[in-house]
C-alpha cells in the first residue's frame, strides 16, 4: 500500500512472490513502471496526491503509467480520471482497464497491439509505432490513432468515434456502422450489407 508515499518512481519488476491478483493503491501523481513480465493481474488504485496536499477529488486523479515490456496480464487502473501510458522497449502488447471517466494518452513508437483498452477515451495522436486494435463501444468510444499505419477493425452494433490520425490506415467496418463515426483512414473495408 504506496497511498501515503511520494516517491519520485515506483518500479514493478515482477510478482513472482505473490499468490494471486495484486492491488496498489497509489498517490495521484505518481509514475509507476512496469519492467517485467507480470505473472497475475495488476490493480493500481488512487488514493491521494503528491505533494502531500490532502486527497484530491475524485474527479481529477492522474497516474502515469511507463510499460516496457509484454506485461502478459491486464493492467487495471482505478479511479484515475487521467492515465498516460508510455510504451517502449519489448513492449507490442497492451491490455489495460480504465474507469468510464478514465481519459488516456498513450505515447510511444513500438509496433503495438492494443489488445483490450478500456477507458472513456484513448488519444494516441503522437504514437509513430502501427497500432492494431479492435474497437468496441464498450471499451473506449473515443479513439484518436497515431502517425504510424494503424490497422483498426470496428465490430457491429456500436457506437464509435474513430480517427485514424495520420500514417496510412485501415479501418474494417462490420455491416451494421450505424453508429460509428470515421475520419482520417486512407484505406476502408466493410463487410457486406445484407
Amino acid at each position: 500500500d504506496l497511498d501515503g508515499i511520494g516517491v519520485d518512481a515506483i518500479n514493478i519488476s515482477g510478482d513472482a512472490s505473490s499468490a494471486g491478483a495484486n492491488v496498489m493503491n497509489v498517490l495521484s501523481g505518481q509514475t509507476v513502471t512496469i519492467s517485467d513480465a507480470l505473472g497475475h493481474g495488476l490493480t493500481i488504485s488512487s488514493d491521494g496526491s503528491v505533494p502531500a496536499t490532502g486527497a484530491v477529488a475524485d474527479t481529477a486523479e492522474v497516474l502515469t503509467l511507463n510499460v516496457a515490456v509484454n506485461a502478459g496480464q491486464t493492467l487495471t487502473v482505478s479511479d484515475y480520471e487521467t492515465l498516460t501510458i508510455n510504451t517502449s522497449g519489448t513492449a507490442t502488447s497492451l491490455a489495460f482497464v480504465g474507469g468510464a471517466t478514465t481519459d488516456v494518452t498513450l505515447n510511444g513508437g513500438t509496433t503495438l497491439a492494443l489488445t483490450a483498452a478500456t477507458a472513456k477515451s484513448i488519444n494516441a495522436a503522437a504514437y509513430t509505432g502501427a497500432i492494431t486494435h479492435t474497437a468496441t463501444s464498450a471499451q473506449a468510444g473515443t479513439v484518436t490513432y497515431g502517425t504510424g499505419n494503424d490497422s483498426v477493425t470496428a465490430t457491429t452494433a456500436q457506437t464509435l468515434v474513430l480517427d485514424g490520425g495520420a500514417g496510412d490506415d485501415t479501418l474494417v467496418l462490420p455491416a451494421d456502422a450505424d453508429g460509428i463515426t470515421f475520419s482520417n483512414f486512407e484505406v476502408i473495408t466493410q463487410a457486406t450489407v445484407t
